[in-house]
Protein backbone atom coordinates (compact mmCIF):
# COMPACT_ATOMS: atom_id res chain seq x y z
CA UNK A 1 0.00 0.00 0.00
CA UNK A 2 1.30 3.26 -0.97
CA UNK A 3 1.80 6.22 2.02
CA UNK A 4 -1.34 8.25 0.11
CA UNK A 5 -3.22 5.71 0.29
CA UNK A 6 -2.28 5.17 4.10
CA UNK A 7 -3.25 8.60 4.27
CA UNK A 8 -6.47 7.88 2.98
CA UNK A 9 -7.31 4.78 5.22
CA UNK A 10 -6.52 6.98 8.29
CA UNK A 11 -8.10 10.10 7.43
CA UNK A 12 -11.49 7.83 6.71
CA UNK A 13 -10.78 6.14 10.19
CA UNK A 14 -10.54 9.32 12.08
CA UNK A 15 -13.47 10.77 9.99
CA UNK A 16 -15.91 7.68 11.16
CA UNK A 17 -13.95 7.95 15.10
CA UNK A 18 -15.20 11.80 15.10
CA UNK A 19 -18.73 11.30 14.03
CA UNK A 20 -21.35 10.52 16.99
CA UNK A 21 -23.02 7.85 15.06
CA UNK A 22 -22.76 5.65 12.76
CA UNK A 23 -21.89 7.12 9.42
CA UNK A 24 -23.19 6.70 5.78
CA UNK A 25 -21.33 6.00 2.74
CA UNK A 26 -22.18 9.64 1.27
CA UNK A 27 -21.28 11.69 4.67
CA UNK A 28 -18.46 9.70 4.79
CA UNK A 29 -17.52 10.62 1.24
CA UNK A 30 -18.38 14.50 2.07
CA UNK A 31 -16.89 14.38 4.89
CA UNK A 32 -13.44 13.18 3.68
CA UNK A 33 -13.24 15.23 0.27
CA UNK A 34 -12.13 11.63 -1.24
CA UNK A 35 -14.21 10.43 -4.44
CA UNK A 36 -16.79 7.96 -3.69
CA UNK A 37 -14.86 4.81 -5.26
CA UNK A 38 -12.19 5.74 -3.26
CA UNK A 39 -14.02 6.10 0.24
CA UNK A 40 -16.20 2.98 -0.85
CA UNK A 41 -12.82 0.54 -1.34
CA UNK A 42 -10.88 1.52 1.30
CA UNK A 43 -14.06 1.20 3.52
CA UNK A 44 -14.78 -2.14 2.17
CA UNK A 45 -10.80 -3.46 2.64
CA UNK A 46 -10.77 -1.75 6.59
CA UNK A 47 -14.28 -3.75 6.63
CA UNK A 48 -12.95 -7.34 5.83
CA UNK A 49 -9.60 -6.43 8.28
CA UNK A 50 -12.19 -6.20 10.51
CA UNK A 51 -11.37 -2.48 11.68
CA UNK A 52 -14.36 -1.13 10.73
CA UNK A 53 -18.28 -2.48 10.99
CA UNK A 54 -21.07 -1.93 8.61
CA UNK A 55 -24.33 -2.57 9.49
CA UNK A 56 -26.04 -4.88 7.13
CA UNK A 57 -29.84 -3.14 7.08
CA UNK A 58 -28.58 0.99 6.53
CA UNK A 59 -24.51 0.41 5.35
CA UNK A 60 -23.64 3.02 7.82
CA UNK A 61 -19.97 2.36 9.00
CA UNK A 62 -18.81 2.45 12.30
CA UNK A 63 -15.58 2.02 14.31
CA UNK A 64 -14.93 -1.99 15.51
CA UNK A 65 -14.74 -3.45 18.80
CA UNK A 66 -10.61 -4.54 17.64
CA UNK A 67 -9.96 -1.05 16.10
CA UNK A 68 -11.05 0.15 19.81
CA UNK A 69 -8.57 -2.05 21.35
CA UNK A 70 -6.17 -0.66 18.97
CA UNK A 71 -6.22 3.14 19.36
CA UNK A 72 -6.68 3.02 23.08
CA UNK A 73 -4.79 0.87 25.18
CA UNK A 74 -7.12 1.95 28.53
CA UNK A 75 -10.01 -0.26 26.94
CA UNK A 76 -7.65 -3.33 26.97
CA UNK A 77 -6.72 -2.25 30.42
CA UNK A 78 -10.27 -2.11 31.50
CA UNK A 79 -11.15 -5.43 30.77
CA UNK A 80 -8.80 -7.42 32.27
CA UNK A 81 -8.58 -5.53 35.51
CA UNK A 82 -12.55 -6.09 35.07
CA UNK A 83 -12.29 -9.57 34.35
CA UNK A 84 -9.20 -10.41 36.14
CA UNK A 85 -10.74 -10.80 39.58
CA UNK A 86 -13.64 -13.01 38.12
CA UNK A 87 -11.03 -14.87 36.40
CA UNK A 88 -9.04 -15.61 39.48
CA UNK A 89 -12.54 -16.49 41.76
CA UNK A 90 -13.53 -19.10 39.06
CA UNK A 91 -9.73 -20.58 38.69
CA UNK A 92 -9.93 -21.10 42.57
CA UNK A 93 -13.46 -22.92 42.83
CA UNK A 94 -12.94 -25.46 40.06
CA UNK A 95 -8.80 -25.31 39.38
CA UNK A 96 -9.64 -25.71 35.16
CA UNK A 97 -8.61 -23.51 33.04
CA UNK A 98 -10.20 -19.69 32.68
CA UNK A 99 -9.89 -17.73 29.26
CA UNK A 100 -10.71 -13.84 28.80
CA UNK A 101 -11.10 -13.74 24.50
CA UNK A 102 -12.15 -10.37 22.82
CA UNK A 103 -13.91 -10.91 19.15
CA UNK A 104 -11.99 -9.86 16.23
CA UNK A 105 -13.64 -9.48 13.62
CA UNK A 106 -14.99 -13.35 12.72
CA UNK A 107 -12.38 -14.64 15.37
CA UNK A 108 -11.63 -14.70 19.22
CA UNK A 109 -9.10 -13.65 20.40
CA UNK A 110 -7.30 -14.66 23.37
CA UNK A 111 -5.97 -11.99 25.78
CA UNK A 112 -5.27 -13.40 29.10
CA UNK A 113 -5.81 -16.70 30.69
CA UNK A 114 -5.10 -18.91 34.38
CA UNK A 115 -3.54 -22.40 33.31
CA UNK A 116 -4.46 -25.61 35.31
CA UNK A 117 -2.22 -26.49 37.93
CA UNK A 118 -3.79 -30.14 37.05
CA UNK A 119 -1.68 -32.52 35.19
CA UNK A 120 -4.11 -33.09 32.16
CA UNK A 121 -4.35 -29.71 30.58
CA UNK A 122 -5.33 -27.16 27.36
CA UNK A 123 -2.17 -24.86 26.42
CA UNK A 124 -2.55 -21.56 24.94
CA UNK A 125 0.04 -19.58 22.32
CA UNK A 126 0.53 -15.87 22.59
CA UNK A 127 -1.96 -14.28 19.82
CA UNK A 128 -3.80 -17.46 19.45
CA UNK A 129 -7.19 -17.06 17.70
CA UNK A 130 -10.30 -19.31 16.89
CA UNK A 131 -13.23 -19.20 15.05
CA UNK A 132 -16.41 -17.38 16.62
CA UNK A 133 -18.63 -19.99 15.54
CA UNK A 134 -17.41 -22.98 17.33
CA UNK A 135 -15.99 -21.92 21.08
CA UNK A 136 -17.74 -21.00 23.70
CA UNK A 137 -16.15 -17.22 24.18
CA UNK A 138 -17.39 -16.56 20.31
CA UNK A 139 -21.12 -17.85 21.59
CA UNK A 140 -21.00 -16.15 24.50
CA UNK A 141 -20.33 -13.08 22.86
CA UNK A 142 -22.30 -13.46 19.35
CA UNK A 143 -25.56 -14.08 21.54
CA UNK A 144 -25.76 -10.95 23.08
CA UNK A 145 -24.91 -8.77 20.44
CA UNK A 146 -27.23 -6.06 18.92
CA UNK A 147 -29.13 -8.09 15.87
CA UNK A 148 -27.99 -5.75 13.37
CA UNK A 149 -24.06 -6.63 14.82
CA UNK A 150 -24.94 -10.12 15.10
CA UNK A 151 -26.53 -10.55 11.71
CA UNK A 152 -23.63 -8.67 9.71
CA UNK A 153 -21.25 -11.02 11.27
CA UNK A 154 -23.25 -14.11 10.46
CA UNK A 155 -23.83 -12.82 7.13
CA UNK A 156 -20.06 -13.26 6.51
CA UNK A 157 -19.52 -16.73 8.21
CA UNK A 158 -17.81 -19.74 6.27
CA UNK A 159 -17.51 -22.80 8.62
CA UNK A 160 -14.99 -24.72 8.38
CA UNK A 161 -14.67 -28.22 10.43
CA UNK A 162 -12.47 -27.88 12.98
CA UNK A 163 -12.97 -31.06 14.36
CA UNK A 164 -15.76 -34.07 13.28
CA UNK A 165 -18.26 -32.33 15.81
CA UNK A 166 -18.11 -28.76 14.40
CA UNK A 167 -21.45 -27.40 13.31
CA UNK A 168 -22.09 -26.88 9.59
CA UNK A 169 -25.04 -24.59 9.23
CA UNK A 170 -25.62 -20.88 10.24
CA UNK A 171 -29.45 -21.70 11.09
CA UNK A 172 -27.94 -24.83 13.25
CA UNK A 173 -25.46 -21.61 14.77
CA UNK A 174 -28.48 -19.54 15.10
CA UNK A 175 -30.36 -22.36 17.25
CA UNK A 176 -27.36 -22.50 19.50
CA UNK A 177 -27.63 -18.88 19.84
CA UNK A 178 -30.86 -18.34 20.69
CA UNK A 179 -30.41 -20.79 23.34
CA UNK A 180 -27.51 -19.72 24.89
CA UNK A 181 -29.15 -15.96 25.14
CA UNK A 182 -31.93 -18.03 26.82
CA UNK A 183 -29.63 -19.81 29.37
CA UNK A 184 -26.84 -17.06 29.93
CA UNK A 185 -24.38 -19.09 29.14
CA UNK A 186 -22.55 -20.80 26.25
CA UNK A 187 -20.99 -24.15 25.67
CA UNK A 188 -19.02 -26.08 22.84
CA UNK A 189 -18.10 -29.74 23.23
CA UNK A 190 -15.20 -31.08 20.73
CA UNK A 191 -15.84 -28.80 18.32
CA UNK A 192 -12.46 -26.38 17.97
CA UNK A 193 -10.57 -29.05 19.52
CA UNK A 194 -11.14 -32.80 20.53
CA UNK A 195 -11.25 -33.74 24.30
CA UNK A 196 -12.12 -30.31 24.85
CA UNK A 197 -15.45 -28.58 26.62
CA UNK A 198 -15.73 -24.99 27.05
CA UNK A 199 -18.59 -22.80 29.07
CA UNK A 200 -18.35 -19.43 28.35
CA UNK A 201 -19.65 -16.40 30.30
CA UNK A 202 -20.44 -13.10 28.32
CA UNK A 203 -19.36 -9.93 29.90
CA UNK A 204 -22.02 -7.35 28.64
CA UNK A 205 -22.92 -6.84 32.11
CA UNK A 206 -20.18 -5.23 33.00
CA UNK A 207 -19.82 -3.05 30.06
CA UNK A 208 -18.49 -5.12 27.80
CA UNK A 209 -20.08 -6.60 24.67
CA UNK A 210 -17.30 -8.04 22.74
CA UNK A 211 -15.74 -9.73 25.46
CA UNK A 212 -16.56 -13.04 27.64
CA UNK A 213 -14.90 -15.22 29.89
CA UNK A 214 -14.56 -19.56 29.62
CA UNK A 215 -13.70 -22.89 31.63
CA UNK A 216 -11.65 -25.35 29.55
CA UNK A 217 -12.46 -28.78 30.91
CA UNK A 218 -11.05 -31.72 29.46
CA UNK A 219 -13.68 -34.57 28.56
CA UNK A 220 -12.59 -36.62 30.91
CA UNK A 221 -12.97 -34.53 33.81
CA UNK A 222 -16.53 -33.51 32.58
CA UNK A 223 -20.01 -34.39 33.81
CA UNK A 224 -23.23 -32.82 34.32
CA UNK A 225 -22.72 -32.24 37.70
CA UNK A 226 -19.78 -29.90 37.11
CA UNK A 227 -21.35 -28.23 33.90
CA UNK A 228 -24.22 -27.14 36.76
CA UNK A 229 -21.52 -25.87 38.94
CA UNK A 230 -19.83 -23.81 36.63
CA UNK A 231 -23.15 -22.73 35.52
CA UNK A 232 -24.33 -21.83 38.66
CA UNK A 233 -20.89 -19.61 39.32
CA UNK A 234 -21.87 -17.30 36.42
CA UNK A 235 -24.81 -16.64 37.72
CA UNK A 236 -23.63 -15.88 40.70
CA UNK A 237 -20.78 -13.44 39.44
CA UNK A 238 -23.54 -11.86 37.04
CA UNK A 239 -26.18 -11.22 39.21
CA UNK A 240 -23.55 -9.61 41.76
CA UNK A 241 -23.72 -6.57 39.43
CA UNK A 242 -24.90 -3.40 40.37
CA UNK A 243 -27.28 -1.45 38.29
CA UNK A 244 -27.37 -3.58 34.74
CA UNK A 245 -26.45 -2.91 32.37
CA UNK A 246 -23.57 -0.38 32.64
CA UNK A 247 -20.01 1.01 30.85
CA UNK A 248 -17.24 -0.52 32.23
CA UNK A 249 -15.43 1.60 34.73
CA UNK A 250 -11.52 1.58 35.23
CA UNK A 251 -12.09 -0.69 38.19
CA UNK A 252 -14.74 -3.09 39.18
CA UNK A 253 -15.16 -5.77 40.84
CA UNK A 254 -18.93 -6.59 42.69
CA UNK A 255 -17.95 -8.82 46.03
CA UNK A 256 -18.37 -6.73 48.97
CA UNK A 257 -21.44 -5.02 50.31
CA UNK A 258 -20.89 -1.47 50.21
CA UNK A 259 -19.65 0.39 53.79
CA UNK A 260 -22.13 3.28 55.77
CA UNK A 261 -22.15 6.54 54.09
CA UNK A 262 -21.20 8.15 57.11
CA UNK A 263 -17.21 8.68 57.11
CA UNK A 264 -15.46 10.04 59.78
CA UNK A 265 -13.88 13.78 59.56
CA UNK A 266 -10.00 13.23 59.19
CA UNK A 267 -7.80 16.10 60.37
CA UNK A 268 -5.02 16.84 57.76
CA UNK A 269 -1.73 18.26 59.80
CA UNK A 270 -0.09 21.68 58.91
CA UNK A 271 3.64 21.16 57.27
CA UNK A 272 6.09 23.63 58.34
CA UNK A 273 8.64 23.84 55.34
CA UNK A 274 11.25 25.37 57.51
CA UNK A 275 11.33 22.91 59.91
CA UNK A 276 11.98 19.92 57.27
CA UNK A 277 9.62 17.62 59.28
CA UNK A 278 6.85 15.96 57.87
CA UNK A 279 4.16 15.27 60.30
CA UNK A 280 2.64 11.89 60.16
CA UNK A 281 -0.39 12.61 62.48
CA UNK A 282 -2.60 11.82 59.63
CA UNK A 283 -2.10 8.27 57.79
CA UNK A 284 -3.55 6.42 55.06
CA UNK A 285 -2.82 2.50 54.38
CA UNK A 286 -3.17 0.52 51.32
CA UNK A 287 -5.74 -2.22 51.08
CA UNK A 288 -8.41 -3.99 48.77
CA UNK A 289 -11.62 -3.40 50.72
CA UNK A 290 -13.62 -5.20 48.14
CA UNK A 291 -12.09 -8.38 48.26
CA UNK A 292 -12.51 -10.50 51.72
CA UNK A 293 -9.05 -11.46 51.63
CA UNK A 294 -6.07 -9.85 49.70
CA UNK A 295 -4.59 -11.01 46.58
CA UNK A 296 -1.43 -13.29 47.68
CA UNK A 297 0.74 -10.89 45.49
CA UNK A 298 -0.89 -7.59 47.24
CA UNK A 299 1.82 -5.25 48.58
CA UNK A 300 1.23 -2.95 51.62
CA UNK A 301 1.70 0.70 51.80
CA UNK A 302 1.24 3.96 53.46
CA UNK A 303 0.77 7.59 52.17
CA UNK A 304 0.66 10.86 55.06
CA UNK A 305 -0.78 14.11 54.03
CA UNK A 306 -0.32 17.46 55.28
CA UNK A 307 -0.57 20.94 54.07
CA UNK A 308 0.39 24.37 54.26
CA UNK A 309 -0.85 27.78 52.26
CA UNK A 310 1.14 26.72 49.35
CA UNK A 311 -0.87 23.20 49.06
CA UNK A 312 -1.10 19.76 49.73
CA UNK A 313 1.81 17.33 50.92
CA UNK A 314 2.11 14.25 50.36
CA UNK A 315 4.14 11.37 51.28
CA UNK A 316 3.75 7.40 50.25
CA UNK A 317 6.04 5.02 51.12
CA UNK A 318 5.28 1.62 49.15
CA UNK A 319 6.45 -2.11 49.19
CA UNK A 320 7.41 -3.68 45.70
CA UNK A 321 9.09 -6.28 44.77
CA UNK A 322 9.70 -5.19 41.14
CA UNK A 323 9.87 -1.99 40.82
CA UNK A 324 9.08 -0.29 37.19
CA UNK A 325 7.08 1.67 34.57
CA UNK A 326 7.47 1.63 31.01
CA UNK A 327 6.60 5.24 30.42
CA UNK A 328 9.07 7.29 29.06
CA UNK A 329 7.43 10.96 29.16
CA UNK A 330 4.73 12.72 31.15
CA UNK A 331 1.12 12.42 30.29
CA UNK A 332 0.88 8.69 29.05
CA UNK A 333 -1.88 6.16 30.69
CA UNK A 334 0.43 5.04 33.35
CA UNK A 335 -1.65 2.64 34.61
CA UNK A 336 -1.21 0.45 31.73
CA UNK A 337 2.49 0.86 31.42
CA UNK A 338 4.10 0.03 34.82
CA UNK A 339 3.92 0.63 38.46
CA UNK A 340 2.19 3.71 39.81
CA UNK A 341 0.55 5.99 42.48
CA UNK A 342 -2.68 7.33 42.19
CA UNK A 343 -3.79 10.49 44.33
CA UNK A 344 -7.56 11.61 44.06
CA UNK A 345 -9.00 15.44 45.37
CA UNK A 346 -12.42 16.89 45.43
CA UNK A 347 -13.61 19.69 47.63
CA UNK A 348 -16.57 18.56 49.59
CA UNK A 349 -18.86 21.17 47.74
CA UNK A 350 -17.42 20.85 44.31
CA UNK A 351 -18.34 18.72 41.44
CA UNK A 352 -14.86 18.55 39.57
CA UNK A 353 -12.13 16.55 41.10
CA UNK A 354 -8.70 15.92 39.93
CA UNK A 355 -6.62 12.61 39.19
CA UNK A 356 -2.67 12.90 39.59
CA UNK A 357 -0.42 9.68 38.97
CA UNK A 358 3.52 9.63 39.67
CA UNK A 359 5.72 6.71 38.36
CA UNK A 360 8.31 4.96 40.11
CA UNK A 361 10.66 7.00 37.35
CA UNK A 362 9.38 10.87 38.82
CA UNK A 363 6.66 10.88 35.13
CA UNK A 364 3.42 12.38 35.73
CA UNK A 365 -0.07 12.23 34.32
CA UNK A 366 -2.45 14.94 35.60
CA UNK A 367 -6.07 15.03 34.94
CA UNK A 368 -9.16 17.07 36.13
CA UNK A 369 -12.04 16.13 35.13
CA UNK A 370 -15.38 18.44 35.27
CA UNK A 371 -17.95 15.94 37.14
CA UNK A 372 -17.88 12.66 39.06
CA UNK A 373 -19.54 9.82 36.79
CA UNK A 374 -17.67 11.64 33.38
CA UNK A 375 -15.00 8.52 33.38
CA UNK A 376 -17.64 5.89 32.38
CA UNK A 377 -19.23 7.86 29.76
CA UNK A 378 -19.13 4.95 26.91
CA UNK A 379 -16.04 5.75 24.49
CA UNK A 380 -15.34 8.62 26.67
CA UNK A 381 -11.84 9.78 24.99
CA UNK A 382 -9.41 10.62 29.06
CA UNK A 383 -6.91 12.31 27.06
CA UNK A 384 -9.23 15.36 26.54
CA UNK A 385 -8.99 15.88 31.18
CA UNK A 386 -5.22 16.12 30.29
CA UNK A 387 -3.76 19.36 32.10
CA UNK A 388 -0.06 19.99 31.17
CA UNK A 389 0.11 23.49 33.08
CA UNK A 390 -0.50 22.17 36.71
CA UNK A 391 2.41 23.40 39.24
CA UNK A 392 2.67 19.90 40.88
CA UNK A 393 5.88 18.85 41.41
CA UNK A 394 7.36 15.82 42.99
CA UNK A 395 10.20 13.26 44.01
CA UNK A 396 10.98 9.61 43.55
CA UNK A 397 13.14 7.47 45.26
CA UNK A 398 13.58 3.60 44.16
CA UNK A 399 15.28 1.45 47.33
CA UNK A 400 15.77 -1.91 44.90
CA UNK A 401 17.10 -3.82 47.55
CA UNK A 402 15.13 -3.11 50.32
CA UNK A 403 11.87 -3.44 47.62
CA UNK A 404 10.19 -0.12 48.15
CA UNK A 405 9.94 3.20 46.53
CA UNK A 406 8.67 6.60 47.72
CA UNK A 407 7.27 9.74 46.71
CA UNK A 408 7.19 13.44 47.71
CA UNK A 409 4.74 15.05 46.06
CA UNK A 410 3.31 18.71 46.28
CA UNK A 411 -0.20 19.76 44.44
CA UNK A 412 -0.93 23.64 44.88
CA UNK A 413 -4.34 24.17 46.57
CA UNK A 414 -4.75 26.49 43.38
CA UNK A 415 -4.96 23.81 41.18
CA UNK A 416 -6.27 21.15 44.30
CA UNK A 417 -9.31 23.63 44.02
CA UNK A 418 -9.48 24.72 40.42
CA UNK A 419 -9.32 28.42 41.18
CA UNK A 420 -11.59 28.33 44.07
CA UNK A 421 -10.85 30.76 46.85
CA UNK A 422 -10.49 28.72 49.81
CA UNK A 423 -11.42 29.54 53.50
CA UNK A 424 -10.53 27.42 57.32
CA UNK A 425 -13.95 25.53 56.28
CA UNK A 426 -13.31 23.95 53.27
CA UNK A 427 -13.50 20.20 53.51
CA UNK A 428 -12.21 17.49 50.85
CA UNK A 429 -12.55 13.76 49.61
CA UNK A 430 -9.21 12.13 49.46
CA UNK A 431 -8.33 8.97 48.18
CA UNK A 432 -5.14 7.07 46.67
CA UNK A 433 -4.75 4.05 44.74
CA UNK A 434 -1.97 1.77 43.48
CA UNK A 435 -0.98 -0.11 40.26
CA UNK A 436 1.56 -2.59 41.42
CA UNK A 437 2.85 -4.81 38.37
CA UNK A 438 4.48 -8.38 39.53
CA UNK A 439 5.43 -11.35 38.02
CA UNK A 440 4.72 -13.95 36.52
CA UNK A 441 1.98 -12.76 34.56
CA UNK A 442 2.83 -8.97 34.99
CA UNK A 443 -1.32 -8.18 35.61
CA UNK A 444 -1.53 -5.12 38.04
CA UNK A 445 -2.56 -5.94 42.02
CA UNK A 446 -4.92 -2.79 42.46
CA UNK A 447 -5.32 -1.50 45.84
CA UNK A 448 -6.69 1.57 47.41
CA UNK A 449 -6.33 3.59 50.93
CA UNK A 450 -10.36 3.70 50.52
CA UNK A 451 -13.44 1.80 51.97
CA UNK A 452 -14.27 0.56 48.71
CA UNK A 453 -17.30 -1.90 47.81
CA UNK A 454 -15.74 -2.48 44.39
CA UNK A 455 -12.45 -2.02 42.64
CA UNK A 456 -13.11 1.20 40.97
CA UNK A 457 -10.91 4.61 42.52
CA UNK A 458 -13.83 6.65 41.15
CA UNK A 459 -16.56 5.64 43.62
CA UNK A 460 -16.10 9.51 45.09
CA UNK A 461 -19.13 8.88 47.37
CA UNK A 462 -16.44 6.30 49.26
CA UNK A 463 -13.35 8.37 49.50
CA UNK A 464 -12.12 9.40 53.08
CA UNK A 465 -13.49 12.74 54.32
CA UNK A 466 -10.57 15.89 55.17
CA UNK A 467 -10.10 19.10 56.92
CA UNK A 468 -7.46 20.94 57.49
CA UNK A 469 -5.88 20.96 60.90
CA UNK A 470 -5.28 24.67 61.17
CA UNK A 471 -7.09 27.12 59.54
CA UNK A 472 -5.73 29.05 56.43
CA UNK A 473 -5.26 32.44 57.53
CA UNK A 474 -3.50 33.10 54.34
CA UNK A 475 -3.50 32.08 50.59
Amino acid sequence: MSVVAIRKAFKILESISDHPSPISLAELTDKTKLSKPTTFRIAKTLTSLGYLVQEPSSGTYSISSKMSIISNPQTRYQLINVAKPLMRTLFEEFNEMVNLGVLEDLSVAYIDWIETTRSLRWSLTPHQTDPCYSTALGRAILAFLPSEEQQEILSRLVLKKKTPRTLQSIPELKKILQETQQRGWSIEKNETDEGIVCIGMPLTEFGFKHAALSITVPTPRFTPELEAEIANAFKKIIDSVPNKIKPPSTHQQPTIPAPSSEKPLRKIPYYSSHSGIFPKDCSFEFRQSWRSEPESDFQPGTVYAAWNESGWHFRALLSDKIIRNEAKIDHMATWTTGDVFEVFLQEQEGTRYSEIHVTPENHHLVLAFPAPGIIRTPGMDWTRWIVRDHGIQSKTHIFESEKRWEVDLFVPLAFASHGAKLNSKNRWKISFGRYDYSLPDLTPVISSTSSHSQCDFHRIEEWDLVEFQTPITTL
